[in-house]
């Protein structure tokens, strides 16, 4: 049995919507985001920290910025998570 062009056509949007709907679930994701935060605080504690150690004098430097980044994200992740409970729970 042949299949029309039409009928490929449909199958390959198919495939694309799933794919996106499924990469849009992972990006979009509270763990994800979480997961993000924590790791760019605990690098820019990490560059805080050895700059501390090393040199007193720098006062602002990019660790600062990735710390806030980090603690922001953090935030905003168990934001989401507890939003998610909320719904789940209402359900």
């Amino acid at each position: 049995m042949k299949t029309s062009k039409t009928e490929t056509m449909a199958t390959s949007s198919l495939k694309r919507t799933k794919f996106k709907t499924g990469l849009k679930r992972i990006a979009h994701h509270p763990a994800l985001t979480l997961i993000t935060g924590i790791g760019l605080f605990l690098t820019g504690l990490s560059e805080a920290l050895e700059t501390i150690f090393v040199d007193f004098e720098s006062v602002v430097e990019t660790h600062n910025a990735i710390i806030l980044l980090g603690l922001v994200q953090i935030l905003r992740a168990i934001a989401e998570m507890v939003e998610s409970a909320e719904w789940f729970s209402d359900r």
